[in-house]
């Protein structure tokens, strides 16, 4: 099994860059160059903000964020009690001597943890030590190796799953070590709370994002929970690609947003005996998106299909490329 996802993780948390996306409402930072497999992680600074005012909130508002750490469910299992990176490494290697982990796995996840611990540790934040890292990547180890014994698989319309494990809590948790508050701020709040206000009065509001990572989603909540705007921060749906609600490393993580799952015409044929059976998942995903906005109140996330290499991908003064819809049939 490859590394990709837990990779994709690391390396969109790691980024130096702002995690958020681009819309007519938020415009995201230039993005930093694409960080390697398990780049190694650092503290970042985030900011939600539009090119067209420089309002910005002072990162005190934000902070609010770091004060109520969310516990998730206790690691249990071979895991439990795992409190620095030897023992980690033991219980990784024991399990895949045993064959109950794939070997494959073992020197990814060491090195995600090492790089993991050089960000968390060397923070100056209280709290942010061997501990608190053991207890994060326990955490991940466990529910990615959940997805080989027993796979989840995702509906067209995922909600949030909160119990009996709160994964929604797992992903916060893993990227609110990568946030520098300090530095992090929220520019044009009042369009924000225009956007809550509107989803209060039932309007739909859909988010053009120019990129999508498996850090955004945790970035957006950890700073407008930090706002005030918890709505804003939980409530969102994401349409997601094939990827992250296929693969074991990615899964963990999905399954803790509220997600409308599509996919791609550029992998529709990758495996020619799943094409009838994944356009079958595109119609009904299209269904369920079509109910909640006819009910009104849906924030949607999601990114156009425009193309990455050339001028359309690009933000002119702040406003989304704009797009040309298929010929009708």
């Amino acid at each position: 099994m490859s590394a990709r996802g837990l990779a994709a993780a690391a390396s969109a948390a790691s980024a130096s860059t702002s995690f958020a996306p681009s819309s007519s409402l938020i415009q995201r930072a230039p993005a930093a160059p694409h960080a390697p497999r398990f780049a190694s992680a650092r503290r970042s600074t985030t900011t939600l903000t539009n090119a067209r005012s420089n309002t910005i909130v002072a990162a005190a508002v934000v902070a609010k964020a770091t004060q109520n750490k969310q516990s998730f469910t206790t690691t249990e299992g071979p895991f439990a009690g795992v409190t620095n990176g030897e023992a980690f490494a033991a219980v990784l290697k024991a399990g895949a001597a045993a064959g109950k982990i794939p070997p494959q796995l073992v020197d990814g996840f060491l090195d995600f943890y090492q790089n993991y611990r050089t960000a968390v540790v060397n923070s100056g934040v209280e709290g942010a030590d061997e501990a608190e890292v053991a207890r994060v990547m326990t955490a991940i180890a466990d529910r990615v190796l959940d997805q080989f014994s027993n796979p989840y698989t995702f509906p067209s319309a995922h909600a949030r799953i909160l119990e009996p494990y709160d994964y929604y809590a797992f992903g916060q948790n893993y990227v609110r070590n990568l946030v520098d508050f300090d530095k992090s701020a929220i520019g044009n709040l009042d369009r924000f709370e225009r956007v809550e206000a509107q989803l209060a009065a039932g309007d739909n509001v859909v988010l053009l994002a120019n990129h999508q990572t498996e850090a955004d989603p945790a970035v957006w909540a950890l700073l407008l929970e930090g706002a005030g705007l918890d709505r804003l921060a939980s409530d969102v749906a994401y349409v997601a690609g094939d990827r992250v609600v296929t693969d074991p490393l990615c899964k963990p993580f999905s399954m803790g947003r509220n997600l409308f799952c599509v996919h791609s015409k550029k992998h529709m044929d990758d495996d020619p005996s799943l094409k009838e059976e994944k356009q079958r998942t595109n119609r009904r995903t299209l269904g369920a998106l079509g109910k909640a906005l006819a009910k009104g109140g849906q924030l949607l996330w999601t990114r156009p299909p425009v193309d990455e290499t050339g001028p359309t991908n690009r933000l002119a003064n702040g406003r989304p490329p704009r797009l040309t819809p298929p010929p009708s049939s």
